[in-house]
């Protein structure tokens, strides 16, 4: 009895690991691969950004329509890609330029751009390129001018009216 106890035990630990190998495998590699020369862009709020992404087809046919897909902060916008999408041959890489506008309302630090490429049925593996915001100087400029009139606007107003 203890020893198909101790049988079935090893059966069961024994399907437990190999199913737990399964579960933890490495997808299968995809045949677009992208890279990018510059980990982090320095962009200013209010203005707009380049960036350069290449493609490299590593598969063996054909890879048609490929278009890249951009995940960028709240309020980013992509101006322009060029060219809109690429056909890559076998080994053949490719390039696109992403004109990127940031909002002057963005505050300052570090933000995730997250990019793919994608054909309709394949997806390069994912590329994220930390983008660092800095404040415009006229930005501070402005919002120290409204707030030194308002206090002298109040500060007339005070005085005029006086105490009642």
């Amino acid at each position: 009895m203890r020893n198909r106890l101790r049988m079935i035990c090893g059966i069961i630990i024994t399907l437990l690991l190999c199913s737990a190998d399964s579960a933890f495998a490495a997808e299968p590699e995809t045949p677009l691969t992208l890279s990018c020369e510059a980990n982090t862009l320095r962009v200013t709020n209010g203005k707009s950004v380049s960036l350069t992404v290449k493609v490299k087809n590593t598969g063996v046919s054909l890879l048609s329509g490929i278009r890249p897909k951009v995940d960028l902060p709240y309020k980013w916008v992509v101006e322009s890609v060029k060219p809109e999408n690429l056909d890559l041959q076998s080994g053949e890489s490719g390039s696109f330029v992403l004109t990127l506008a940031v909002p002057p309302s963005q505050n300052a630090g570090t933000h995730e751009i997250k990019l793919i490429c994608q054909n309709g049925t394949l997806e390069s593996n994912a590329l994220v390129i930390s983008a660092a915001v800095s404040t415009d100087i006229r930005y501070l400029w402005f919002i120290t001018t409204v707030v030194v009139v308002a206090a002298m606007i109040a500060l007339v107003y005070f005085r005029k009216q006086g105490r009642r």
